[in-house]
């Protein structure tokens, strides 16, 4: 069995982090492991959608939540915008 820690990716913008807080709640609440998150994440411009990345605010955010303990979590955010 794999003992490493576990790793979850999400994909979309910054409207997704709220969402995202709650799901690793529920990540923390169960997992007895290390998680390491990554977010996908761009900035869109169209005339029916406007997005903004993932900022390093919000992960700040999330790893002063989430970045402590005895099974703390990692974040990072990749930018995959043109």
């Amino acid at each position: 069995m794999n003992e490493g820690p576990i790793e979850i990716i999400f994909a979309g913008d910054r409207k997704m982090v709220k969402g995202v807080f709650l799901c690793l709640l529920t990540v923390a609440h169960y997992t007895k492991k290390a998680v390491n998150v990554h977010f996908l994440t761009m900035t869109v411009r169209t005339k029916k959608f406007k997005g903004d990345a993932v900022t390093e605010e919000d992960l700040a955010f999330l790893k002063n939540y989430f970045g402590h303990g005895e099974y703390p979590m990692t974040f990072e955010a990749v930018d995959v915008g043109p």
